[in-house]
């Protein structure tokens, strides 16, 4: 069924969600993400989140899209701390860390993975 929720799922890289999986794994999960009618947008560069969304451009044009609930996962890059840190500062958005972005020095693709699926239930 849909989500009951409007997802969007975000991704700095340019190339298409899931590039580095295998065929059959990477078009399994596009199709379930298509299901649940999930969106996704790439080649994001984050600006700022407030209360109820979060700023972004994609070259030099710049977007906003509503959000109560953010949750990052950045791989072993820290940038998402820079951006994480005002937010949870503030309180004005559920935002929550998972992966790498997390934990760098444990990066763990299975950890990461459990913790998207639990960060996801708890919503």
């Amino acid at each position: 069924p849909p989500a009951k929720r409007k997802v969007v799922m975000m991704q700095r890289k340019k190339s298409r969600f899931g590039k580095g999986l295998g065929p059959t794994t990477g078009w399994i999960h596009r199709a379930a993400l298509r299901k649940h009618n999930v969106t996704q947008i790439g080649n994001v560069r984050y600006n700022h989140a407030d209360k109820g969304s979060i700023n972004y451009n994609i070259d030099a044009k710049q977007y906003t899209e509503e959000a109560d609930t953010i949750v990052l996962c950045h791989g072993q890059d820290p940038v998402g701390l820079e951006f994480f840190d005002p937010i949870k500062k503030f309180g004005v958005l559920d935002v929550r860390l998972i992966g790498g972005c997390r934990k760098v020095s444990e990066l763990d693709a299975k950890r990461a993975v459990k913790d998207g699926y639990e960060a996801a239930m708890s919503i």
